[in-house]
């Protein structure tokens, strides 16, 4: 695997991957931009890794969708090296048979086991949770991730 960007000046970068859409980012100072951070950027990959995991699970446990999106809400330490040290990814599902037992142990699978970018965010030490709401009903908040 292979990534490469180039500096466009105002300390923004432009990613440069043939056959890949571009993706603007800013430096991590806090200059007026309209481009996403490094750190946003790490946010975007924990929830949009989870998702692919959780929406590939329950698609196996035969489970019918009517929508789904994710959020996810973070704190960073206020000193340097300003890491992640709080995140939690909430997931909202909508759909005919969505069983709260099937989402939590497909979330569970995802932060523990199948999404790389999750895990090394809590092998780093950020304190990882996750909540769901399932057809309008918030089901888990802010509950840590563990296989039951």
């Amino acid at each position: 695997m292979e990534v490469k960007f180039r500096f466009l000046g105002n300390n923004e970068y432009i990613s440069e991957v043939e056959g890949r859409e571009p993706i603007f980012i800013k430096g991590p100072e806090d200059k007026p931009s309209n481009r996403f951070s490094p750190t946003e950027l790490q946010l975007f990959a924990m929830a949009s890794c989870s998702s692919s995991d959780v929406l590939s699970i329950l698609e196996k446990k035969k489970v019918i969708l009517g929508s789904f999106s994710c959020s996810i809400t973070a704190e960073r330490a206020s000193e340097h090296p300003k890491t992640i040290t709080r995140a939690n990814i909430h997931y909202i599902i909508e759909g005919e048979n969505v069983d709260e037992v099937k989402v939590r142990r497909a979330v569970n699978l995802s932060l523990t086991k199948y999404c790389s970018v999750s895990i090394l965010a809590i092998r780093g030490g950020a304190d990882v949770t996750y909540s769901f709401t399932i057809n309008g009903k918030l089901i888990d908040e802010a509950r840590k991730p563990k296989i039951d």
